[in-house]
């Protein structure tokens, strides 16, 4: 009887362990399936980088620095003062209409 009990229980600890054993090796399967969707998906990111790479390359010789923009306008803005007669507000004329 005592054999009976023994052989039961280490058939029962051997199927738990089997019962672990696929768990595992489920959940490692989920975990490789999702490495290799991230993978795919990182070589996506790494060509677009290229892709925009390239892109912003070609564009560099008609960019415009913002800094160089803002004095271009200062110049063109104290150009026209020069030219036009100051506006009403200016002079104080608005305030006496």
């Amino acid at each position: 009887m005592s054999q009976s009990m023994g052989s039961e229980s280490l058939e029962d600890y051997v199927r738990r362990i089997g019962k672990l054993i696929t768990q595992i090796h489920e959940r490692l399967g989920k975990v490789e399936a999702r490495l290799d969707a991230l993978s795919e998906e990182v070589e996506i990111l790494k060509a677009s980088v290229a892709a925009s790479k390239t892109e912003v390359s070609s564009l560099g010789g008609s960019m415009v620095l913002k800094a160089d923009f803002d004095d271009f306008v200062k110049r063109l803005t104290d150009s026209f003062k020069e030219i036009l007669p100051p506006a009403p507000e200016q002079t104080g004329e608005a305030s006496q209409q």
